[in-house]
């Protein structure tokens, strides 16, 4: 549940974090679709290079490590699997950093962007207020999981369970008493929410209203013009077919 801790968002005051979440999620989107479409290793590290230099501005580097930590044997499997396939360490090593960009897309994206200003920005582009509502507590929720988890794991292992030792197929019997617990407790919260929602008499008018309103700046639309220029020249470059060395030769 390490890797989770790269997607729980981390309250700061830098300029990532002032932005608003539209023109993130399209600056996130567009570096997603750019690792997704080309394979050249050296473009794929300026992707991860560039997205780094966001979570510094952030203050989020820690936590991102952190997470990653949690991705290493997904990390190790890639690299195997394409040295296998591939007999190329350099193609290895390209997927490997492919998969470390694609998922930092998602991580510094979530790790400054507060959940109400998400859901604010959904409801403000025209998306229903329940799917919005859906969305966001679908976003609270990974972190809740993550230290329920790491809470009954601590409290099983301090009453003697072994998960270490065993075969495969016995280490994963031992999970049993760890996943039970979180899934029960997860019910127990949704039901906790349902109550809560309903007390406040949620979806009983179709319109809400809000006390903020957010409003894009000039460098938000700075940041979405970046982005839909990446996304413009990405869609070219591969309808067109054409050969960029350093890109996707």
């Amino acid at each position: 549940m390490m890797a989770l801790e790269g997607f729980r968002f981390r309250r700061g005051e830098s300029f990532i974090h002032r932005s608003d979440p539209r023109a993130k999620f399209l600056l996130s989107f567009a570096f997603m679709a750019m690792a997704i479409a080309f394979v050249k290793l050296k473009f794929l590290l300026l992707i991860l290079a560039l997205q780094l230099a966001i979570l510094a501005n952030g203050r989020c580097l820690k936590d991102w490590i952190r997470s990653l930590k949690g991705l290493v044997p997904l990390i190790a499997l890639i690299f195997a699997a394409q040295v296998l396939v591939s007999w190329s360490w350099v193609s290895a090593l390209t997927y490997s950093v492919r998969f470390v960009a694609v998922t930092s897309t998602m991580s510094w994206f979530l790790l400054t962007t507060s959940p109400d200003d998400l859901g604010l920005s959904l409801e403000q582009v025209g998306l229903p207020s329940d799917i919005s509502f859906a969305f966001t507590m679908a976003i609270r929720f990974v972190p809740v999981i993550s230290y329920e988890f790491q809470s009954v794991y601590d409290a099983q292992r301090s009453r003697g369970l072994e998960l270490e030792k065993g075969s495969f197929v016995q280490r994963i019997r031992k999970y049993v008493p760890i996943i039970v617990p979180v899934f029960i407790e997860t019910i127990r919260r949704t039901y906790e929410i349902a109550d809560a929602m309903e007390v406040r008499a949620f979806g009983a008018k179709p319109k809400r209203t809000r006390l903020n309103v957010l409003v894009m700046r000039p460098s938000d639309w700075a940041i979405s013009l970046v982005a839909v220029l990446l996304l413009l020249g990405t869609v070219f470059l591969q309808l067109s077919n054409a050969k960029v060395p350093w890109i996707n030769a």
